[in-house]
């Protein structure tokens, strides 16, 4: 079968296809580059001095 035998709708729907896979692709890599890891509650807080302190001692 050669390409030229093939119908012109045939081609248009495999244009379709194609272009509807590769904007798929794009939004699922999209989506999970953006994804937030950070929402586990892993994260620790820095420590952070009250300088109302500073110099007292027990």
């Amino acid at each position: 079968m050669r390409l030229g035998h093939t119908s012109r709708k045939t081609v248009t729907t495999v244009r379709r296809v194609l272009a509807g896979g590769a904007i798929a692709a794009v939004a699922v890599f999209g989506a999970a580059a953006c994804e937030d890891e950070g929402d586990n509650g892993d994260i620790e807080e820095p420590a952070v001095e009250n300088p109302d302190m500073e110099g007292e001692e027990e």
